[in-house]
């Protein structure tokens, strides 16, 4: 589980290299859409 405190641009950074973590790839290159 992902808990930020809002939408800022380290917390969307954060969310979207987990993201991408968790299907395999480095995370830089996911999007969260």
């Amino acid at each position: 589980m992902f808990l930020g405190d809002g939408m800022s641009v380290a917390t969307l950074t954060a969310a979207r290299t987990l993201l991408g973590q968790r299907r395999g790839q480095t995370g830089e290159e996911s999007r969260l859409s």
